[in-house]
This record gives structure tokens, sequence and C-alpha cells, in this order.
């Protein structure tokens, strides 16, 4: 964080990870003929303003590898290695969060990380990379080279936006939001209004409820 002039925010030292291969190419396959399904589509696809062509809200229930993939010893361990602390998935109605844009505005997480998967080869594409703001205003840009590849960033501290891919192509990402597993690591920032317009309430707020008494029990 002290590198983009933010040390006093975050609960980490890194920011942003450099980009790190995460899924296969047979894995992203699999996910997006999982994601992109009619059935998918035609219950969990939404819309904002801001973005206005979302899959999301369909863990557990209506996936049977998204989920998984998100909830293996293996991914988690990877993701917490990168970040430099054990994380899990934030809750289950953030998992495996599908944007398809041409581009959206600044904005912060409503979590405290988030990892962001390219679920399309990016050889040959111009732009469609994460942009982040640092603490003096400089933009700077990531991207992982290849279908599959991710960074880890602690969104709900980082102004960031998603730039506009250039030549007629998709920029398709899939997003989960991470929080630290341990309930004594500070996390209580937080916030979920800006999900209820394309979240189911009942949901959102039990798994909420959830997560903020399971870690209070804990302490």
């Amino acid at each position: 964080m002290k590198d983009i002039s933010m040390e006093a925010a975050g609960i980490m030292l890194t920011a942003i990870s450099d980009p790190f291969p995460l899924f296969t190419e047979e894995a992203i396959r699999q996910v997006r003929a999982e994601v992109f399904s009619r059935k998918m589509l035609e219950k969990h696809q939404v819309g904002l303003d801001m973005a206005t062509n979302m899959i999301r809200g369909y863990c557990p229930e209506n996936t049977s590898f998204v989920y998984d993939a998100w909830d293996s010893p293996v991914v988690l361990g990877v993701l917490s290695k990168v970040a430099g602390i054990h994380l899990v998935p934030a809750m289950d109605v953030d998992v495996g969060h599908v944007n398809i844009l041409l581009a959206f505005d600044w904005y912060s997480d409503n979590y405290t990380f988030v990892c962001v998967t390219m679920l399309l080869g990016c050889a040959g594409m111009v732009g469609s990379e994460t942009a982040i703001r640092t603490g003096t205003g400089e933009v700077l840009k990531f991207r992982g080279p290849a279908m599959g590849t991710a960074i880890i960033m602690q969104g709900r501290y980082i102004e960031h936006q998603a730039l506009k891919a250039f030549g007629g192509r998709e920029r398709t990402s899939m997003g989960t939001v991470l929080r630290p597993k341990s309930p004594f690591v500070y996390d209580d920032e937080t916030t979920i209004k800006p999900l209820l317009p394309t979240t189911h309430k009942n949901t959102l707020y039990y798994l909420y409820a959830e997560y903020r008494l399971e870690n209070l029990e804990e302490r």
C-alpha cells in the first residue's frame, strides 16, 4: 500500500498482486459453459447503470462447478499465499460474480479483498485492463495475459475500474470477494447497501448476519 501512497489504508501491506495463473483453460471453459447457460442467464443476469450486464447470486444452489472451484482448498491456498493472509469467500451470494461489459467507472468494492479472473483470452486484445487510482491520483493498469489468470487486490480500499476492450472484443471477468478467515483480523468495513438492487434481499441479509455473528462467536 505504501507504493501507491495509501499506507494508512487497508489491512495488509500488499495493495494488488501481479497477475498469476489460477485456473486452466479447460476450467475456464467449464465456468463459461455453466454461467452462460440459458437457465443461468434467465434467472441470474442483472444490470445497473454502472454495470449493465452481470451474472450473480447463483452460488451454491445453481452451480455444480463454479462454487466448488472457489471453495477448493487448493484454490484458496493459492489465493491466500498470493495475498499473504488466509482468505475465504466473503459470502456465497458473491462467489463467481461475472461482468460482461465494455467498461465501468471508478468504484470501491464492498468487501476487503477481491480476486478478478479473466474469462477470455487476452492475446491481441487492446485495453480491458483493471486500473487502480493511487493516493496521488496516478492511474496504474493491470491485466492477466491469458484466460484463467487473476489478480488480487484490497478492493475495499482502492478505487479501481474496468477499462474498455477495443476491437470489438468482450471484456469478461469473474470476481470473487474474499475476507480474512481469522475473526481477529480487522474487517469491519464491509458494506452491503450497494448490493441490494441486484441481490435477493432476504438471502443477502441472512448471509451477512450469519457471517458477522459467526465472527463474533469465534471472538
